[in-house]
């Protein structure tokens, strides 16, 4: 019988997500030399507000909403958020296939198989590929191209697993959620769980 439970074979459950903290969140930004000097409610460094762009796809009313909530609480630790909302075309081809973007909120469909060669490989940072963040840890790329080669599901875990501890230990970018779906199959399909 297989240790994991349908549809997480490829989640590492020893990784906890990062408690939401604002004390802790206005320290280490202190610690960094981030404060607001001139009382304006924004951390500054040698007078340089810490402040970004966030972009996501317009008519994504998920996304706006994660982008609002994102803007509300880095505010009360003194980061500011203008957030954009981009046409989808435009967004793709102007911000994302140009690496042109200081923060981006998008989201990925996997399939069944855990395989996320695509987006976190140094060798997929080019043009139109899926690693427009371009990530580059070296024992993320061995964890990737070890498990494309083994069949044990228990041996291939443990890449896996390798792989998102150096990612969440990293942190290229923050996980928000993973929205529930309804997917459906046509009847003639059995013994899907």
């Amino acid at each position: 019988a297989s240790p994991y439970k349908p549809g997480t074979f490829w989640v590492n459950e020893s990784l906890k997500p990062r408690p939401f903290d604002p004390v802790q969140a206005r320290a280490l930004l202190a610690e960094a030399g981030w404060i607001d000097s001139d009382g304006d409610g924004i951390v500054d460094k040698d007078g340089k507000p810490l402040s970004f762009t966030v972009l996501t796809n317009n008519g994504n009313k998920q996304r706006a909403d994660a982008a609002t909530i994102m803007q509300q609480r880095l505010k009360k630790v003194g980061i500011d958020i203008k957030v954009r909302l981009v046409e989808w075309s435009a967004f793709i081809q102007n911000f994302i296939n140009k690496r042109n973007f200081d923060a981006v909120i998008l989201g990925w469909s996997l399939s069944p198989d855990p395989d996320q060669y695509t987006i976190w490989h140094s060798s997929q940072t080019g043009p139109r590929q899926f690693n427009f963040l371009s990530y580059n840890n070296a024992k993320v790329d061995a964890a990737l191209d070890s498990a494309r080669r083994i069949f044990d599901r228990e041996k291939r875990k443990a890449q896996y697993d390798l792989m998102q501890e150096e990612i969440h230990a990293d942190v290229p970018m923050v996980f928000l959620f993973a929205p529930y779906s309804l997917p459906v199959m046509h009847k003639r399909f059995h013994g899907i769980k």
